[in-house]
């Protein structure tokens, strides 16, 4: 079995840390090594993820002073460090199904046989903070569709990659990094470069993934009503910021030419829902 290294960027996550962790020590997958670099938490993140490493010494902990107040920061200075031929991305609050791993270890192995950039991701269930189920499915709540991972220009305005659920390999890494200041998060920077570079993004239809909502998630798992509930609550420039940036994002990785581009293939991503 090939050694998948798990990258998992902290910051105050003392309320469900534990239960994560303790997901991934309950893998069926066992040749693992978690790796975790806290962002300058506050609470006691820190002693919980230390009291975890003495635990298990397939867990280290990155204490290098490095503060970044961004999770994709983070997780970036974290795929830097890494070194297996295959890769995962944890988030502090989820919980993993036990044969998380194994399932998407599974898939990518089937496909790289050929070097080139390799990225395979599964679905969620999406939970409340208690772990009680509040959708089955996190792709067909978001009304994604996963066939729009194999098109860049689509990808570009509609991320499909979930990255607590990815899984890849040496090369998807090698042309990520580093990430351009205009990347939004890890998932959507890496899976365009993959795509980008001649690689394969692949949905695996399994849940594998408990994705916990609660109120202090970075990117949690919006709806198609979520532009109403921008409006609602006064968060319209939010929401047109992130849009910016998702087009430069676009733009430096070269799926699109010009704003006007951009918005013609978003609403055409949404006419796919």
């Amino acid at each position: 079995m090939e050694k998948v290294e798990i990258l998992m960027a902290t910051y105050n996550g003392e309320n469900y840390l534990s239960e994560q962790i303790e997901s991934i020590i309950k893998q069926s997958y066992r040749n693992w090594a978690l790796i975790i670099h806290d962002d300058g938490s506050s609470d006691s993140t820190l002693e919980i993820v230390s009291s975890f490493s003495k635990r298990d010494d397939r867990i280290t902990v990155i204490s290098d002073g490095e503060v970044f107040r961004s999770a994709s920061k983070n997780f970036e200075h974290l795929a830097k460090l890494s070194s297996a031929k295959y890769v995962c991305f944890s988030d502090q609050d989820d919980v993993w199904r036990e044969d998380h791993v194994l399932n998407l270890v599974e898939e990518i192995e089937s496909q790289d046989i050929d070097g080139r950039p390799r990225l395979v991701f599964s679905d969620c269930t999406v939970v409340d903070k208690e772990l009680n189920e509040m959708y089955a499915s996190l792709v067909k709540f978001r009304r994604t569709k996963p066939r729009l991972s194999r098109s860049l220009k689509m990808m570009s305005v509609r991320n499909c990659v979930t990255g607590c659920a990815m899984i890849l390999n040496r090369a998807a890494i090698e042309v990520s990094i580093p990430f351009h200041s205009s990347a939004n998060m890890h998932d959507h920077w890496i899976s365009l470069c993959v795509l980008k570079n001649g690689g394969d993004v692949t949905f695996l239809d399994k849940i594998t993934v408990n994705y916990r909502q609660h109120t202090g998630n970075v990117i949690g798992a919006d709806g198609p009503g979520v532009y109403r509930k921008l409006v609602s609550k006064g968060e319209m420039k939010k929401s047109i910021r992130r849009t910016w940036s998702a087009y430069e994002q676009a733009k430096e990785i070269g799926a699109v030419r010009n704003y006007v581009q951009f918005l013609v293939l978003k609403m055409l991503a949404k006419m796919s829902y």
